[in-house]
Parts: C-alpha cells; sequence; structure tokens
C-alpha cells in the first residue's frame, strides 16, 4: 500500500513537472512569435526552446503532446514536429528500445491526422515523415 502510495506520488509529481514545462514551452513559442516582444526576451525564450528544453528527459512527451493537440497553431505543431525529428535523429538512445514501437504507431498517427490538413502543414508532415524514416533506419 505504500508503495503504491509512492508511485502515485511519483506520477503525479511527473505529470505536474510535465505541464509546468508545457506551458513555459508554449509561452516561450509565443514570445519568439510575437512581435512586441523584446528583443531580450525573445532570446531568452530561443535559449529556453533551443538549449533548455531538448535536454529535459521530458521533452519527448511535450512535443508529441504539442502534437496531437489540435487546437494550437502551426507554428507550434512545426516547432514539436522539427524538435522531435531532431531528438530521434541525435536521441532516439533515450527510448528505450521497448517504447520505440509506440513512437512509431504515434508518428503514424500523427502523420495520418496531418495529412488531412490544408498545404500550410506540409513542413510539419516533412518533419514528421523524417523523424519516423529516421527511427525505422535507427531500430
Amino acid at each position: 500500500r505504500e508503495k503504491a502510495n509512492q508511485n502515485q506520488n511519483q506520477n503525479q509529481n511527473q505529470n505536474n513537472m510535465l505541464q509546468t514545462l508545457g506551458d513555459q514551452t508554449w509561452k516561450a513559442l509565443q514570445q519568439l512569435h510575437n512581435n512586441s516582444t523584446s528583443i531580450e526576451d525573445r532570446n531568452t525564450a530561443d535559449k529556453f526552446l533551443s538549449k533548455y528544453l531538448p535536454n529535459q528527459a521530458c521533452c519527448w512527451q511535450i512535443f508529441t503532446r504539442f502534437l496531437t493537440t489540435d487546437k494550437l497553431p502551426h507554428e507550434a505543431h512545426f516547432f514539436a514536429a522539427n524538435m522531435l525529428r531532431s531528438k530521434i535523429e541525435r536521441n532516439l538512445h533515450q527510448v528505450p528500445i521497448s517504447a520505440q514501437t509506440d513512437l512509431h504507431n504515434l508518428l503514424i498517427e500523427i502523420l495520418q491526422r496531418f495529412n488531412s490538413k490544408d498545404q500550410q502543414y506540409e513542413n510539419v508532415i516533412t518533419q514528421l515523415s523524417i523523424g519516423l524514416s529516421l527511427l525505422i533506419i535507427q531500430r
């Protein structure tokens, strides 16, 4: 019973961290794409998105969460697709072999969803297709 409570607390802490990091990522993306953002804030947002976020263990979940959230703008989907492709290319070893099939299936599911969107999403589809290819090659 105590172990179950520990696991529940650990899962809750992971979910809270994931939610916080997702919120920070969304805020940084908004700052980066807002014309009224100061250069200093834009640089801070860029460092967060390009240096800090990719080094977080849960960034895989952030990117897939963004890609499976329909209400986000194109820029957020492209960012997530590009970063996920980059993570697969450079850091696939971080994903346990047992979870790589799930990642493969998720990429196919996401690709199918984006395939029904307009031409604006071709760059998202391209990044996801490259990521899927890299995943298959590396397995």
